[in-house]
């Protein structure tokens, strides 16, 4: 009765489980060209914090104004919460020399030995080369 009853669950879980020919008339794939392999942007696969200097020396953490207090107490937080974390810093006019307040925030990275992926602009799209 045992072995019956094992054998009529088991046909009944393959019927169950297995594609109904209805299913798999309405499942035809359309032909599709060949695509170039997806990338994932590397900003976009890394845990991250963005830390914007604009040119008056506004500091902004992951787009919200703070100060230099602020901005230490959250890298300390953020840096034992999770330690694969990245920094990926910005300023605005980086052609000229940066306002006082970014190098503190420089110091303030450095300080907690965080690793810093440097950017173009606000956008943090386009990684700097160096």
């Amino acid at each position: 009765m045992k072995v019956l009853f094992t054998g009529i669950l088991a046909l009944g879980l393959l019927t169950a489980c297995a594609p109904s020919e209805q299913k798999q008339e309405q499942e035809v794939p359309a032909p599709l060209p060949p695509a170039a392999p997806a990338e994932i942007p590397k900003h976009e696969s890394k845990l991250h914090a963005t830390i914007y200097v604009s040119k008056d020396g506004r500091i902004f953490l992951n787009k919200v104004l703070t100060d230099l207090k602020s901005l230490d107490a959250k890298l300390k937080e953020y840096k034992s919460q999770h330690k694969d974390l990245i920094i990926f810093y910005s300023r605005d006019n980086r052609l000229q020399d940066p306002p006082e307040t970014a190098m503190q925030a420089m110091d303030l990275i450095a300080k907690q030995g965080l690793p810093i992926q440097f950017y173009t602009d606000s956008t943090f799209k386009e990684i700097v080369e160096f």
